[in-house]
């Protein structure tokens, strides 16, 4: 499908130019001049509903300092990177006039190999967040830098006389070389300080599983492109950890050059409780509670290694029914597969699985081909300790001082810990973040902590190549970053965090110094950095009870959001609006049940669920929550989200969702059972854009078996547009491929980033005026083995050639193009919503209320975030999707300054430039040599809705499906 690499010529000339370390994009006075400059026209969305009013006039103040060589208007582009759990995923940053304005991902980066997922994207807002610490705070009260610096001083000097005793610092999970050397610094300054390390989606059964099997906790890297099979045991691959892009971007090429030869490899089989989207793209599911993995993770053990694995065949009573015949399918094609295959485990599962995934793989072989070990890039973990020694450091008086940096552990925590009780109890405690959080209320200290965005650093990827980090901006809210903490913590005196992080680097380096800097910098890679492939066998496994697991009662199943994950990101209002893929719910979360449980307890959508543990597991326990209804949810089992019920941070979170870590416990945080459900008979609302569950028999998603082609009536050609003017030389046109769409929104969040749209807030989504130009609808289709199958489908403006919402609008606002796209013309519509009613996609969206403008404090902050590139729309006007127009139109641009021809791949649309697996295809219809003129040759190509002859310049490839194997598990 082509490289990520083929970016437009803008991108590839920019993106490796170096930004000086004098360079500051805008200083104070510029932009202040700056928003002067553009005004409230630019202006972010509000989550409230504004009327028209009128603005106050103001002067506007010219920029009298030259701007670094810079042309007013031009695009540069820098490299960067932004932590996921301290992992690095490297994006390259537009930045226009000296304010960055999208994040692209960077083709030269291993862990996003040119695309990103929805929560990069909106990292954007993020960064220009006006509810964001801005200010040092002292007991509550307005402070400064200067006073805490003095303040953290002297007391660190004191604590320094007793080698740290009474000193505790908790960090989250961090991959950063430069920190490392400032962490050693100060653990040599403070022998007998405790140093903690926080992270609620930490995977600490895969290390403990590592230590038992290899003696050391190894990490790996998965690399399913190179596998025929991959069986996921409660693992999603797609999206769990920073090598979620990662995974999804080879996989589906792998999936695409197997599918062009007529099969389909890897063949993916997935085990879970809950639908993910690894579980909706695999070819054999299996919905099973989470208690019962751990027993399909060893008799998968017995069948394909059962003279070494130590494990004792499980007994029939185990496993029941399907679970029985989906652990034969996937022992016979494990086998087939020998060195080719690749069993991975998730966070959820305790260790036993983790060490039972990676046996399989040592007994099959595929050690160092569909999975390589690595040394950590993640070091912090071995050097500290988590949350409960320091809660008996508290509660014995051995802790004083407790610094706490980048983590929120009285939101994310588990409450047995009771670490914002315990903190309120001491007088040195100390808070860094970007939010005033609940962890920042209980401390008696609280700073800003710098964004990614605007901070000097360096991190490692998953297979630990490292890269480093500089700034956009100037740091927004005054914060300070962990390099800087870390370097006080050291005892070292202040210099910028360029330098530190430089100067380690070249260190290694030795010989030429500054023209390696200067390449690490522009490419956002340190090359020759990967971790190298550890050899090691496996340990001899211990003998292993086959405990049976309980088959009754209901059991809680915990998982993070999918966007705002454990709550760190439910500050952004793009993440809270954005549909969770399977159960496309919005701002909230829901007690995910299937149908059979749903009809035993008599509840339905909407119904409010009363969840306490059976156990009576501490006081004020149990939880209510709406519950959802779907197919594809395990017996017995009801999944619910982490990270909603924030109470304190920015307000867009606050409140939205219910918090449900009153469940959860040490022993076991992501599964709690037998649990008591009672029905309160209440109904609480919950915010779904889509409306329809199936597709009701029509021919809306369609499949072919692998090699298959679609049987059509007719020709499905497309003709070239010719108007009253002629048609232009290149013709635009899109194929989207469902066999690699993964549902994942990264193409809907990307689409809002480019193209300036608001969001709206729950109140109107549920009246259905949310403002996405593109949706991705989700289906369930008849079950082929007894369980839902789900379908994904991405759905911007089909830009139809013979469209009918040209048709009707009285004032000729949309129009036809000579290159073929369906114009909006916001000057001239008077929204009618004529062309509205009119298409039968439903994509095209109305701006009831001032959503783009604010009044507040915050609307300057907000500004700068807005592209120039796209118009800012306001009340009373039509807008959808244009194929981003704006970069075809400066394709166009190039191209006649160079006296050629727009060269395929040049142009890419944002959904197209960030979709992990590529599935989006777009270019010039009219050349047949083309990557879109090829898909739309295929014989899985379709239009949808073509029974209307609107001849839709957006087709789709059929999915590619397998018919289900016979129960004997043949391959």
């Amino acid at each position: 499908m082509g490289s990520r690499g083929a970016a437009t010529s803008e991108k590839k000339d920019g993106w490796r130019e170096f930004a000086p370390a004098t360079l500051a994009p805008m200083s104070g006075l510029e932009r202040r001049s700056f928003l002067k400059l553009m005004g409230a026209s630019l202006a972010l969305a509000g989550l409230g509903a504004g009327g028209c009013h009128s603005s106050t006039p103001e002067h506007i103040v010219p920029t009298t300092r030259k701007q670094n060589a810079r042309v007013p208007g031009s695009t540069r582009w820098y490299a960067t990177s932004v932590l996921r759990d301290g992992m690095a995923l490297g994006v390259l940053a537009r930045c226009d006039d000296g304010r960055p304005t999208k994040l692209e991902g960077n083709p030269d980066h291993p862990a996003s190999l040119g695309a990103t997922d929805a929560i990069t994207q909106a990292e954007l807002l993020g960064l220009y967040d006006p509810h964001r610490s801005a200010i040092v705070r002292r007991q509550g009260r307005a402070s400064s830098w200067e006073v805490l610096e003095d303040f953290l001083r002297d007391r660190l000097a004191a604590l320094e006389g007793k080698k740290g005793a009474g000193l505790h610092v908790v960090l989250g999970p961090t991959t950063s070389p430069t920190l490392k050397d400032l962490f050693e610094l100060a653990a040599t300054r403070f022998p007998q300080a405790g140093w903690h390390r926080h992270a609620p989606l930490d995977d600490a059964s895969a290390r403990e599983a590592m230590r038992r099997i290899f003696g050391r906790p190894l990490s790996t890297v998965v690399q399913p492109e190179m596998a025929t099979v991959v069986v996921c045991l409660d693992c999603d691959l797609f999206t769990e950890g920073a090598s979620g892009v990662c995974c999804a971007d080879r996989f589906a090429d792998a999936r695409r050059k197997a599918l062009s030869s007529g099969s389909l490899s890897p063949w993916l089989m997935v085990a879970e409780p809950s639908p993910t989207i690894t579980g909706a793209r695999a070819d054999d599911r299996l919905a099973v509670r989470r208690t019962a993995v751990s027993l399909l993770a060893r008799e998968l053990l017995y069948r394909v290694a059962p003279g070494s694995s130590g494990v004792a065949e499980v007994t029939n009573v185990a496993l029941v029914g399907e679970e029985r015949a989906w652990l034969e399918r996937a022992a016979a094609r494990l086998l087939a597969a020998g060195s080719r295959a690749l069993v991975v485990a998730g966070r959820a599962q305790p260790s036993g699985v983790h060490e039972a995934a990676m046996r399989i793989n040592a007994a099959l072989g595929s050690l160092g081909h569909t999975t390589r070990l690595i040394e950590p890039p993640e070091w912090l973990a071995s050097r500290a300790v988590g949350l409960q020694p320091l809660a008996s450091a508290i509660d014995s008086g051995a802790a004083d001082t407790v610094v706490l940096a980048g983590v929120n552990p009285v939101f994310d925590a588990l409450p047995e810990l009771r670490i914002g009780e315990r903190l309120r109890k001491l007088e040195g405690t100390f808070h860094f973040g970007l939010y005033r959080d609940e962890t920042a209320e209980a401390c008696r200290w609280h700073a800003p902590l710098a964004h990614d965005l605007e901070s000097w650093g360096d991190a490692r990827a998953p297979d630990g190549t490292a890269g480093v980090l500089q700034p956009l901006v100037e740091p927004l809210g005054n914060g300070r970053t962990l390099i800087w903490l870390m370097a006080m913590l050291a005892g070292l005196p202040g210099v910028p965090d360029l330098d530190r992080v430089r100067e380690h680097w070249q260190r290694r380096w030795r010989t030429n110094l500054e023209s390696t800097w200067r390449q690490s910098v522009g490419t956002g890679v340190i090359a020759d950095t990967a971790a190298a492939t550890v050899q090691e066998d496996p340990r001899q496994a211990a003998e292993a009870s086959a405990e049976i697991a309980p088959r009754s009662g209901i059991e809680v199943v915990f998982d993070p959001d999918p966007f705002v994950l454990d709550g760190r990101h439910a500050h952004n209002a793009w993440l809270q609006e954005l549909p969770r893929p399977l159960t496309r719910v919005v701002w909230g979360n829901v007690a995910l049940m299937g149908p059979q449980l749903a009809q035993r307890l008599g509840v339905e959508t909407c119904g409010v669920i009363r969840i306490e543990p059976a156990d009576g597991h501490g006081d004020g326990a149990a939880v209510e929550l709406p519950a959802l209804v779907i197919p594809g949810v395990a017996e017995e089992t009801i999944a619910v989200t982490i990270g909603h019920g924030r109470c304190a941070g920015s307000p867009v979170g606050i409140g939205r969702g219910v918090d449900v870590s009153s469940l959860r416990r040490i022993s076991a945080q992501w599964l709690v059972g037998p649990v008591h459900v009672g029905v309160t008979g209440r109904s609480r609302r919950v915010v779904i854009p889509q409306g329809h569950e199936t597709m009701a028999g029509r021919a809306i998603v369609r499949e072919v078996a692998p090699g298959g082609v679609l049987a059509r009536s007719g020709t499905i050609h497309l003709p070239i547009y010719e108007g009253a003017h002629g048609a232009a030389p290149q013709q635009w046109g899109m194929s989207i491929d469902l066999a690699s769409c993964i549902g994942c929104g990264a193409c809907v969040a990307a689409c809002q980033a480019e193209n300036n749209i608001p969001v709206v807030g729950p109140d109107q989504v549920e009246r259905g005026r949310e403002m996405h130009w593109i949706r991705v609808d989700r289906y369930f289709t008849e079950s082929r083995r007894g369980a839902a199958d789900i379908r994904f489908q991405p759905v911007p403006c089909m830009q139809c050639e013979d469209a009918p919402c040209e048709l009707v609008c009285p004032t000729g606002a949309t129009q036809h193009s000579a290159d073929g796209l369906n114009d909006m013309n916001y000057a001239r519509c008077i929204g009618t919503r004529y062309c509205s009613n009119n298409c039968p996609y439903k994509v095209r969206r109305f701006n009831f209320y001032l959503f783009a403008e604010r009044g507040d404090e915050a609307a300057p902050r907000i500004q700068q975030m807005r592209t120039p590139r796209v118009t800012v729309r306001g009340r009373g006007v039509m807008e959808k999707c244009t194929y981003c127009v704006h970069r075809i139109r400066a394709a166009e641009m190039r191209a006649r300054a160079d006296n050629s021809m727009i060269s395929d791949g040049a142009v890419r649309t944002a959904c197209q430039q960030v979709c992990p697996t590529r599935a989006i295809v777009f270019g010039d219809v009219a050349d047949p040599a083309t990557l879109v003129s090829k898909a739309k040759r295929s014989g899985r190509s379709y239009s949808l809705l073509e029974e209307l002859n609107t001849r839709p310049r957006t087709t789709y490839l059929a999915d590619a499906r397998a018919e289900p194997e016979k129960e004997g598990g043949g391959v």
